[in-house]
């Protein structure tokens, strides 16, 4: 309880599994249940901190979903590709994160680290304001081409940065990427080689770090 309030997670909900006639925290004599005192505590200990409650911190993670995408043909995969990043987060990395939409980017705050998962595009106005925070400090770590604009048309953003790959098709089942945690190995089921495009630089590799004034962009060239 007290790593979910830290985390603005509050609260509780016991549900009935008694095989009761009386649905609550009595049973049908007037005997209390088994999660009466259960609960009761929880309420106690919720008491005791509420004078400790502060107003809620955002995590230091930021997660941007790509709405360009999500609102094209390629919505399911754009889903998808937040799926991922939120379960590699909290299943594997056991971090935590706030979520903005590409369209609320005025939102994003100060985050220490902004996942941008799979975009192919972005509209100016947002890539500016992820820039802005990269130039004052924070990490991005984004994966696959994001040189697109809103409307998937190319642009020079990728190569303004120093990053001099070409979007190409996403043609192989199986992918295997180095990077600076080893080596990994992506699927690519369904009709996801027909659809969805990588970056290929012209030395092959498929993971790049470069700085942007006091931040850092980890590029990861497979769309994830």
């Amino acid at each position: 309880m007290g790593a979910r309030i830290r985390a603005g997670s509050t609260g509780a909900m016991q549900w009935d599994w008694a095989w009761e006639v009386d649905f609550g925290m009595l049973r049908s004599d007037g005997s209390a249940k088994l999660w009466q005192g259960m609960m009761r505590d929880l309420g106690a200990f919720a008491e005791a901190a509420a004078p400790h409650a502060q107003e809620f911190e955002l995590p230091e993670i930021a997660i941007v979903l790509p709405q360009s995408l999500q609102m094209s043909a390629l919505n399911t995969m754009a889903l998808q590709a937040q799926e991922n990043a939120v379960r590699a987060l909290y299943q594997q990395a056991h971090g935590s994160a706030y979520v903005v939409g590409e369209y609320q980017i005025e939102r994003l705050g100060t985050p220490k680290l902004i996942l941008l998962p799979s975009p192919m595009g972005l509209s100016e106005s947002v890539w500016t304001a992820i820039a802005v925070r990269v130039r004052a400090g924070t990490t991005l770590l984004v994966t696959g081409p994001f040189d697109a604009d809103a409307h998937l048309h190319g642009t020079d953003r990728a190569k303004l940065l120093g990053l001099n790959y070409q979007t190409v098709a996403l043609d192989l089942r199986e992918e295997q990427m180095n990077w600076p945690g080893g080596e990994d190995m992506f699927s690519y089921s369904g009709n996801k080689t027909t659809m969805l495009m990588r970056a290929a630089f012209s030395d092959d590799e498929q993971w790049k770090e470069i700085s942007l004034g006091s931040g850092r962009i980890l590029f990861a060239a497979l769309p994830l």
